[in-house]
């Protein structure tokens, strides 16, 4: 009889602790969508889909659940892996190996597409999927089930035969109106759903995709790399899927992570009366130049407020002009400026992220990052400040050939990339990001910023137009626990401010 259970895991850091087995789960634990969204279309078509979140269990309790799991005799198990997951990948991988040889193992998601060759040379490994996959692993298990002859068909496959790399050909991505609305019941939603707002507040939220890809070209960022095509799904799938989450659920807010939630704005303005109906809050993200007077004016924005927008997350990258033209974004320092007062008049919560450490980019350019910073919290005190995180070079994009001019070695084989990540180079280079000569500020950026974070937290604004600042604070206020470094940097970078 054909086996048709598939097992799916996403790869992440083990548990570490017992958080996660209190009443609620931490924030930054989203809902694993990759993964529910290919278990649900395999089992729409008659597979029996168990997901796996490596996040949810302690290492030694995740392999006894896997191998009992195992036992069973599953038709594959697929595992969605990112660079800096390669480690506990491979784990898994070699552990399904030494005890089930003749399980087939199916790696897919940004890394395997990334660098196919290396990936499919692991002896563990027995197929790669690129790019999207729902079409192509559903392809896979019924070629495994006996109900395709041919390998060479399944596009996206990538493995090795007879000692040579095999690539099928690369289809174009499926629309989102055949691949459906996730099936939440194959998964515990609610380790995903209870998010800790407060020492007193609880709320259930989860997170929501109307759309994959994006038009834009961005330098640094995956789609740009491998050319995700833009498609959105249908309004009639979103508000049944909306309406499934509140009904079944309870779901009080939606994160929408759409790369680019606004760009079908006809869609939008029919959403947002829809949203408003159901007295749900909602956030997502949006391009800051996006929110001007001929694309998202005040109107607009008066009517997202007023359908539960609670904030909008932009990428603004940088406070430097040259650094944006460096990275494509194709928006201004004004623009951003004017998105944050806008948001901030309508009482949207602003929430702005940023990067450093990018190839080009010299110390002024990161002190115009921290003089925007700070202008920006002048304009709303609240605002959320991501970063600046340090820029990761994505292979086959401009600015990854830069940094490889400049010095960046890219590991050969699947094994070395295990203990090398390209998010957490400066372990690797320690004395500074090859492409980079200012790495020593990363620390002192950081210090800063704590430090500007907790002057808006506690409300003492007026201390910013007095020379010493740090001094102030440590013997008139008596601030407990403030680390003496944060002074000097202070006092090291706020020339560049003007200050006093």
């Amino acid at each position: 009889m054909p086996k048709e259970k598939i097992i799916l895991i996403y790869v992440q850091d083990f548990l570490g602790n017992d958080e996660y087995h209190k009443g609620y789960v931490p924030e930054d634990l989203n809902i694993p969508l990759g993964i529910l969204y290919l278990g649900t279309y395999l089992n729409r078509y008659g597979f029996d889909i168990l997901l796996l979140d490596t996040r949810l269990y302690k290492e030694d309790n995740f392999f006894k659940f896997l191998y009992i799991e195992l036992i069973k005799d599953p038709l594959l198990v697929g595992l969605s892996v990112m660079t800096p997951s390669i480690r506990n990948a491979l784990k898994i991988t070699r552990f399904i190996k030494s005890y089930f040889k003749k399980i087939y193992t199916v790696w897919g998601g940004v890394h395997p597409t990334l660098y196919p060759d290396s990936t499919i040379r692991n002896e563990n490994i027995d197929f790669l999927i690129v790019n999207e996959g729902e079409k192509s692993l559903l392809s896979l298990a019924r070629y495994l089930r006996g109900n395709i002859n041919k390998i060479g068909s399944i596009p996206n496959l990538v493995f090795i035969y007879e000692n040579q790399i095999i690539k099928n050909e690369v289809s174009n991505p499926a629309e989102l109106k055949d691949i459906g609305i996730p099936d939440y019941k194959i998964l515990d939603i609610d380790r995903y759903t209870s998010r800790l707002i407060s020492h007193r507040y609880i709320r259930r939220q989860i997170e929501v995709i109307t759309s994959r890809g994006c038009i834009h070209r961005c330098a640094f960022c995956i789609n740009s790399v491998i050319n995700n095509k833009y498609r959105d799904e249908p309004i009639e799938q979103t508000l049944k899927n909306i309406d499934i989450l509140i009904n079944d659920y309870n779901i009080e807010h939606i994160f929408f992570m759409d790369e680019d939630f606004f760009i079908n704005r006809n869609k939008i303005r029919y959403l947002l009366p829809e949203l408003k109906k159901r007295k749900i809050s909602w956030e997502s993200n949006c391009r800051a130049d996006y929110i001007n007077p001929s694309y998202i004016d005040n109107k607009f924005l008066k009517e997202i407020k007023e359908s539960g927008c609670i904030k909008l997350r932009m990428g603004l990258e940088s406070g430097s002009q040259k650094i944006l033209d460096l990275l494509d974004k194709d928006i201004t320092i004004q623009k951003s400026m004017e998105a944050v007062k806008s948001l901030t008049k309508y009482g949207i919560l602003p929430s702005a992220s940023f990067m450093m450490g990018m190839p080009e980019e010299e110390l002024i350019d990161i002190i115009k990052t921290l003089k925007l910073i700070l202008k920006l919290y002048m304009i709303n005190p609240k605002i959320e400040i991501i970063g600046p995180l340090i820029f990761r070079p994505y292979p086959g994009g401009k600015l990854f050939l830069k940094c490889q001019e400049e010095g960046l070695r890219i590991p050969q084989a699947l094994d070395e990339w295990s203990d090398f990540y390209i998010h957490n180079l400066l372990e690797e280079y320690r004395y500074g990001l090859p492409w980079f000569s200012y790495s020593w500020i990363f620390k002192k950026v950081y210090l800063f910023l704590g430090y500007l974070r907790l002057v808006w937290k506690r409300k003492l604004f007026r201390y910013l137009s007095i020379p010493m600042i740090k001094f102030h604070i440590i013997t008139k206020l008596k601030f407990i626990n403030v680390d003496y470094a944060i002074y000097k940097c202070i006092k090291k970078i706020k020339s560049f401010f003007n200050y006093g």
